[in-house]
């Protein structure tokens, strides 16, 4: 009984925090086919993906949470600053801004090349129907106040 109503919490806080339809997609934090690696404030965000992610058709999109959603570090300005290329390696880098308010989660978003991102959202993984992604909560953390 206790499982099921942790279970079902997990569940509901996904929901919550991710729109309708998260509770679908890979669990938050569970960073299973990408992963975020180090975060250096004001220099960048690395992490990695799995083998079966590397694609030229692949990228990574980063989301920080405030008070919603917000792309990292800026829009619409093309690789290492809107989006990260997948090395051969799996490997991928993104400059990264400490902002005014500091962000108490981040999200990397594997997707497909094209694929529309919001300058803001309530819902990333609704707006961006990932292929993978990793959630991380920084509030707490040795990262907290870096973005």
């Amino acid at each position: 009984m206790i499982k099921l109503a942790i279970t079902s919490f997990a569940i509901a806080a996904a929901a919550l925090a991710f729109g309708p339809g998260a509770a679908r997609a890979q669990p938050a934090g569970n960073c299973i086919d990408v992963s975020i690696d180090s975060i250096m404030r004001d220099v960048s965000i690395n992490g990695h993906v799995a083998a079966n992610m590397i694609s030229p058709t692949s990228r990574v999109v980063v989301y920080v949470h405030t008070d919603q959603w917000y792309i990292h570090p800026y829009v619409g300005q093309g690789d290492g600053l809107s989006w990260a290329s997948i090395d051969g390696n799996g490997r991928w880098t993104l400059q990264t801004v400490k902002r005014q308010f500091s962000a108490d989660q981040v999200a990397a978003f594997v997707v497909a090349t094209g694929t529309p991102t919001p300058a803001f959202t309530n819902a990333p993984v609704v707006a961006l129907r990932p292929l993978a992604q990793c959630v991380k909560v920084l509030r707490g953390q040795p990262n907290d106040g870096d973005l």
